[in-house]
């Protein structure tokens, strides 16, 4: 019998229908045959254990077939997909109706393996099938299809048959291991492609989890309101974009933290945040820059004790220890005009060309800083800023 058993999908490559790209209707076939008894489930229904085998392709619940007219096997009746069917004979054993006791499966099973000896004993006659075996069913003299597309259907597949018959592999002993191969290869990139969809589906989540945490920060910090919009704050903060973090950089500026700086000492501060390379040589700065300095830690603190408790992750300590002070003192000697040699002696474990780096990305950060104070209206130092950089570029 034939039953149609759902739609094929890439979770199951091994159990469709035939169709391409294994979609459409699925069918299973119910085939009487002979298995070595060895090799049969202990325990449960044959036909379930043969069916499950169906589904999730495996061969692991598979029993070992024997020819119908051999000893010592037992005639059961296997549910099986239908592409596992190889042909189908135009011999018909009107007999077999009902297969559900023991007896009328062996006596089915006899009968066919009694048409097949007959075949196989007219092997070589002129009326014999090629290799002794039944004739296979023709769809157009059997079954009476004369439909043309019929006819160049069976033309195609005679003419693809002949080309699998002159091909080595096709008497070699290599091509049903080579068959098992690639068919497990095929469910190996069903599940990878499985798997792909699970991890960016997981991904989204962790995204979405990380999205949520980072608007808790802006809303805490007052960069966001409690409608979502952008705040005067948060303004500012979308016009520093060169530094390591624009919200601590938000928080100094409308902070305070750099009211009353002298040139020196504002170029010096802002120099914390395009510079994080640790020194190994211990850290001597002026009285003048531990001030500064102390304020923008202060500022990391409070961002990064936001940010951890939002849960992003964030160590506070390593958050506050980004800020690199190494540079301020060889950018404050560059305020004050210094030559470039002496600017260098004051920061001696960095290049040249790193020096200069970072200062180009200094000029680019005191540009940003000047435009977003002009921003929120906060002239005075916007001027300030802006003349400590036309300055300090003149120099």
């Amino acid at each position: 019998s034939v039953t149609v058993a759902g739609d094929a999908s890439d979770n199951n490559p091994g159990f469709s229908g035939g169709g391409r790209g294994g979609t459409g209707p699925r069918f299973v076939i119910d085939v009487l045959v002979n298995c070595d008894p060895a090799t049969l489930p202990n325990s449960g229904s044959l036909v379930e254990r043969a069916a499950h085998h169906s589904n999730d392709g495996s061969c692991g619940l598979m029993p070992r077939l024997l020819p119908p007219g051999a000893a010592g096997g037992v005639a059961v009746v296997l549910t099986l997909p239908l592409n596992h069917l190889a042909a189908i004979s135009a011999v018909r054993l009107k007999a077999l109706k009902d297969l559900r006791s023991a007896a009328a499966r062996s006596t089915g099973l006899a009968a066919a393996a009694e048409v097949l000896a007959r075949y196989a004993g007219t092997a070589g006659g002129s009326d014999s099938n090629d290799g002794g075996q039944p004739p296979l069913l023709d769809p157009q003299q059997d079954m009476k299809l004369e439909d043309e597309e019929v006819s160049h259907i069976v033309s195609r597949l005679e003419s693809l048959e002949g080309r699998l018959a002159a091909h080595p592999l096709w008497s070699s002993s290599q091509l049903l291991p080579g068959l098992i191969a690639l068919q497990h290869k095929y469910s190996l990139a069903a599940a990878a492609r499985q798997a792909k969809k699970e991890i960016k589906a997981a991904q989204g989540l962790v995204l979405a989890d990380e999205l949520k945490a980072r608007l808790r920060v802006l809303r805490r910090l007052g960069y966001l309101d409690n409608a979502g919009l952008v705040t005067s704050k948060g303004r500012l903060a979308a016009e520093l974009t060169t530094g390591h973090d624009e919200l601590v950089l938000a928080e100094l500026l409308l902070g305070g933290g750099f009211a009353d700086l002298s040139p020196d000492q504002l170029v010096a501060l802002c120099s914390c945040f395009i510079w994080g390379e640790r020194s190994d040589t211990p850290l001597k700065l002026r009285e003048s820059l531990q001030g500064p300095l102390s304020a923008l830690r202060k500022a990391a603190r409070l961002v990064g004790s936001v940010a951890a408790d939002a849960k992003l992750g964030v160590s506070v300590d390593e958050f506050v220890e980004k800020f690199r002070p190494e540079l301020m003192e060889a950018c404050a000697g560059w305020a004050r005009g210094q030559r470039f040699a002496d600017v260098l002696a004051l920061a001696p474990d960095v290049f040249e060309g790193s020096l200069v780096r970072a200062v180009r990305r200094l000029e680019e950060l005191m540009r940003q800083i000047a435009g977003a104070l002009r921003g929120i209206g906060d002239i005075d130092l916007a001027v300030t800023t802006s003349y400590t950089f036309d300055t300090t570029s003149s120099a």
